[in-house]
């Protein structure tokens, strides 16, 4: 038996299919176990998971079709990170889809789905800390899954399934921000109020505006970091007129870890 990842984060295997490599390594990217820009080695993979390098390089091919690995010519395969134009068209891609869903999903919605994820929502703690934020996210994955099931619409649904991977990947970096995980909550309850009373307007227009400022507080946060302490020292001497860095995966590329991977 062999074990693959950022120390244990995928589960030991002895000869694996291909299918189940590509669902540990999607898995391990869309939770974050392993980080934008760490190299996937196909050598390490086919010693690890006991398969030639043949099904490991289509499993790569398979995720880099999927936007979640990139393939660099004579460098290798890295986890692909997220830039904001990125994220500008999952929303846009986004905003295409689920508030149409959410309009159509009021008048098909179940009552009884809607109160018991109402109550969920209102037993969830809204503080600044991880496991209250990854909860949050948690409660916001299964509104918006509930919303496309109910809407009746196959294909909306099958354009939801397809940015599900990388509307994985944006959740990643909003459970970074209570202010947006906190906001978030507050569209939430709205749009299953609107739900609630079969107010297909209201839902429509809860979860495109919903969208709208959770793509706008997002790249704010992208594009324009936080400053550190030195960066608030330093602006208040009067040396903070720099223009910002864009703040995104790509702006720091990670180091070519030495982890298992390699």
């Amino acid at each position: 038996m062999g074990a693959v990842g950022h120390g244990d984060s995928l589960v030991r295997v002895g000869v694996a299919s291909k299918e189940a490599v590509y669902a540990q390594l999607k898995r391990a990217i869309l939770t974050a176990a392993v980080r934008p820009g760490q190299p996937f080695s196909e050598r390490a993979l086919a010693a690890r998971f006991h398969l030639s390098r043949t099904p490991i390089r289509e499993v790569l091919r398979r995720l880099e079709h999927e936007h979640l690995v990139e393939l660099v010519p004579r460098r290798g395969a890295f986890v692909r990170p997220l830039d904001p134009q990125e994220v500008v068209e999952i929303f846009q891609a986004r905003e295409a889809v689920e508030p149409l869903a959410a309009r159509l999903a009021a008048a098909r919605a179940d009552p009884g789905a809607l109160a018991r994820l109402r109550r969920q929502f209102e037993g969830l703690a809204v503080v600044d800390r991880p496991a209250a934020l990854a909860a949050l996210v948690a409660a916001g994955r299964r509104l918006h899954d509930t919303v496309v099931a109910a809407c009746g619409n196959r294909y909306l649904q099958e354009m939801h399934g397809i940015l599900s991977a990388q509307t994985a990947r944006v959740r990643l970096l909003t459970r970074e921000h209570f202010a947006i995980e906190r906001e978030s909550y507050r569209w939430h309850l709205r749009i299953l109020e609107a739900l609630r009373r079969q107010d297909a307007d209201a839902a429509e227009a809860a979860m495109r505006e919903h969208l709208r400022r959770t793509r706008e507080a997002l790249l704010r946060r992208l594009l324009v970091p936080e400053p550190r302490d030195g960066d608030r020292r330093a602006n208040a001497a009067g040396q903070g007129n720099r223009v910002p860095r864009a703040a995104t995966a790509r702006a720091r590329p990670a180091r070519r870890e030495q982890h298992a991977w390699r």
